[in-house]
């Protein structure tokens, strides 16, 4: 009992002043120079004092220690920088106090000593044996994925340059297929510069009432080609940062905005021009001319394979749960996104042409518009003009903020793929939805309303717009059951159980 007590008495005395004696003596990790209570870095060898060291995958600060990142979870193959103290922990050689514990103590309280100080010369051999003995495959590894992130850089480079050079070649034609002669298109083509200048003169010599198509389609060239130039811009500074070392983000954000900008411009301004008919023996309609379909499968090639070159060089480490539920969630909702951007590409109203014939025809805002406005200046013809106008009108605007909710979500997908989603993307995504249904709406409505003022000669074709209303509710239903799975997700995992 006595021993005991003495025992007791002397490890307290001896811990407590180890934990002085290191307290007083905190050194730099890397040299060992002493430096003040607030310093963050090593004023002698500029190493940082709080032994954390830069994530080559993230960019983030992480324990030199660890294995693993606490950021991104990547393995962490840099050899760790042992402590070294100007004072070493052996009897004899300036550190009886250490030594003394080291010989005295129990194997817990040496431990408990040693790690007041920082630990021990034979935790320092360890840790530098671990370090050196780092294999081989891990340098190749590490130089794959520099390899992966390099292409992926390259690639959406050449992404954001397409879309950019391409949304000033947007432009439509018109295309006839079979023998028959029961109809024709009447447009020669044009090009997103017609909204600035010939559009208001050919609304002139129609009717002087026929300047909402023209204000319509201005709009929508504006907002496109104002969207793809400001994401090519922030493609260009990034771009420049990354070549000047500046920053660890990656050209995929600033890319996929510029490019799916682009595929938006196109949409909505082959919807102002559209116009199809179908018949039994001939198709004719206006579509985007080559230069525009280049572009789109230019820009989308090199966008989606540096979408999943980044992807494949971050890599999934201990995160694959994480990874494999947003990704499939997002890529869903982004893949119905592109899919009501090509249904309304196809136009805003739809109609057959005669109840005794296969014939059906579909009209853009602009051709629409000018159809009515060529009827003549009766009232009949004005009401019915007044009422498309402010249905296209609500359709344009919904439009134009889908086309800005999905820059902003197909951009966040593709850069935090297999990542948490932000809240702020949740609300996009219902934003979206409801612009998509409100859309559909209008051009549900603007069809029955044609068909209604001819109804001898006409009758609903309204596939299109109840599948757009349709893809719409699709939208919304899987920001629901991704919202709430997502939490029930996050809460049954903890967050280191994917670092």
């Amino acid at each position: 009992m006595l021993f005991g007590s003495i025992k007791n008495n002397f490890i307290e005395k001896n811990a407590a002043a180890a934990a002085t004696f290191c307290e007083v003596f905190m050194r730099c990790f890397n040299c060992g120079t002493e430096n003040p209570e607030n310093a963050v870095y090593c004023k002698h060898c500029g190493k940082r004092l709080d032994n954390l060291k830069v994530c080559a995958f993230c960019g983030g600060l992480t324990p030199a220690d660890g294995e693993y990142c606490i950021n991104c979870g990547a393995e962490i193959s840099a050899p760790v920088e042992p402590v070294r103290l100007q004072t070493p922990l052996k009897e004899g050689a300036g550190g009886p106090l250490c030594g003394a514990a080291e010989r005295s103590f129990s194997a817990g309280a040496a431990q408990n000593v040693a790690a007041f100080c920082g630990g021990t010369e034979r935790g320092f051999a360890s840790v530098n044996a671990k370090a050196q003995g780092a294999p081989e495959e891990k340098v190749a590894h590490k130089k794959s994925f520099g390899v992966l992130h390099l292409l992926a850089f390259l690639f959406a480079s050449f992404a954001s340059l397409f879309g950019f050079a391409f949304v000033f070649a947007i432009g439509c034609s018109p295309y006839i297929f079979g023998s028959g002669d029961q109809a024709q298109i009447n447009s020669e083509g044009a090009y997103i510069y017609y909204f600035f200048c010939n559009a208001y003169k050919d609304s002139l010599s129609i009717n002087d009432d026929n300047y909402s198509g023209a204000l319509f389609g201005t709009l929508f060239a504006l907002l496109g080609m104002g969207g793809t130039v400001a994401g090519f811009v922030l493609s260009a500074i990034r771009f420049k940062k990354i070549l000047a070392g500046k920053t660890e983000k990656t050209m995929v954000l600033p890319a996929t905005a510029t490019v799916v900008s682009y595929i938006c411009s196109v949409c909505f301004f082959i919807l102002c021009f559209a116009q199809r008919i179908d018949g039994p023996d001939m198709t004719g309609f206006i579509g985007p001319n080559a230069a525009t379909i280049s572009g789109i499968v230019l820009s989308a090639a090199f966008l989606v394979a540096a979408v999943v070159l980044s992807s494949v060089a971050r890599g999934t480490n201990k995160k694959a749960k994480f990874y494999i539920f947003h990704s499939v969630f997002r890529g869903a909702y982004a893949a119905l996104l592109f899919t009501v951007l090509g249904l309304i590409g196809c136009g805003f109203i739809f109609f057959a042409v005669n109840a005794s014939s296969d014939s059906t025809a579909s009209y853009g805002l602009l051709t629409l518009l000018n159809s009515v406005a060529l009827g003549g200046a009766s009232d009949y013809m004005r009401d019915l003009y007044n009422t498309c106008s402010a249905l296209a009108g609500v359709a344009v605007a919904a439009a134009a903020v889908l086309g800005v909710f999905s820059v902003f979500i197909t951009s966040d997908y593709a850069s935090a793929i297999g990542e948490e989603a932000k809240s702020k993307i949740f609300i996009f995504m219902i934003a979206a939805s409801a612009c998509t249904v409100a859309i559909g709406a209008m051009m549900l409505s603007a069809s029955l309303v044609w068909v209604a003022r001819f109804e001898i000669t006409y009758s609903a074709n309204v596939a299109v717009p109840i599948a757009v209303i349709v893809l719409g509710a699709l939208m919304l239903a899987s920001v629901i059951v991704y919202r709430t799975l997502s939490k029930k997700f996050n809460c049954g995992q903890s967050e280191t159980d994917f670092s």
